[in-house]
């Protein structure tokens, strides 16, 4: 069973904001607690009832959130680790790393949506098990309340879209980019706050619009990819993107399409191998070779 998470305080924090306001333990204490409690906080990190730590962190004049530090179950840290591995493609760690968790041990709507991302991602991309994928970004959605609401569900949506694409299901994926449009508009602060989310959601709708022929949306969303993964300096997905912008840009035909087309796939499987994106590897070349065959 997974070990549950534990919220503890920050002591030497309590101390150092008690210090720097030239207060004593017994003047925090003062009307709140006792001395020996404050002693125990700044030692031992003793975590007080709640009464007690928001009066402390109002007589500190900082918000209680400052004070809380919570250690990671091992389901959570699990999905960390996943989610580092997947900035590498290493989709084979990811599944290794989940396999050693299961949905029962994750205690929170945000955990079970992260998890369940992770599997449909490897699903579509890693095993190409498009029924897999759109079971697992179906879990995913299948968690939203009306309350529940954010990035994971956004991405979610546009990878189940992209599935349904891949699938032939193209009246699926233009229903679901439309809603994940809407949301787009409505998240982007919170997008932006997300360490590369906002480069993997512009990514996956560029991927839709593709698929859906819409190219100007297409080529539209492609640039400001390319631009947030340039300011973030984050090489990860820059292959993808030059991939889906050759392939978008050769679907609109002509000489100086193709020209394009040819540089921006170059591009694509230099970063791919650079990366270890074997899978973007493996598809580029697998196109390459159609076409000598073709020609």
């Amino acid at each position: 069973m997974d070990k549950k998470r534990t919220i503890f305080v920050n002591g030497g924090k309590v101390r150092d904001y008690r210090k720097h306001l030239g207060m004593s333990q017994s003047a925090l204490a003062d009307g709140i607690c006792t001395q020996a409690t404050i002693s125990l906080i700044e030692k031992q990190n003793k975590v007080p009832n709640m009464n007690t730590l928001i009066s402390v962190a109002k007589r500190l004049n900082i918000g209680v959130e400052e004070l809380i530090v919570r250690s990671l179950g091992y389901g959570e840290k699990q999905i960390i680790s996943a989610e580092a591995q997947l900035q590498h493609y290493k989709f084979g760690r990811v599944l290794s790393l989940l396999g050693n968790i299961e949905e029962k041990q994750l205690e929170e709507i945000t955990l079970v949506q992260r998890y369940h991302y992770l599997l449909g991602t490897c699903a579509l991309f890693y095993s190409r098990d498009l029924v897999t994928a759109a079971v697992h970004y179906s879990r995913v959605l299948a968690t939203a309340r009306r309350q529940i609401s954010g990035v994971p569900i956004v991405v979610a949506k546009l990878g189940l879209a992209l599935t349904y694409a891949e699938m032939g299901k193209i009246d699926k994926t233009s229903l679901l980019v439309e809603e994940a449009s809407e949301a787009i508009k409505q998240l982007q602060p919170e997008i932006n706050s997300y360490a590369g989310m906002d480069v993997t959601v512009l990514w996956y709708l560029a991927c839709c619009y593709n698929r859906l022929g819409e190219r100007d949306d297409a080529l539209e969303t492609i640039k400001k990819a390319q631009q947030r993964a340039l300011a973030n300096g984050q090489l990860y997905l820059l292959d993808e993107i030059y991939s889906v912008y050759s392939e978008c840009i050769r679907k609109m035909g002509g000489s100086r399409s193709n020209r394009m087309a040819n540089a921006a796939q170059d591009t694509a499987l230099t970063l791919a191998k650079i990366l270890g994106n074997r899978s973007l590897v493996n598809r580029v070349t697998s196109k390459s070779d159609e076409s000598v065959i073709a020609n």
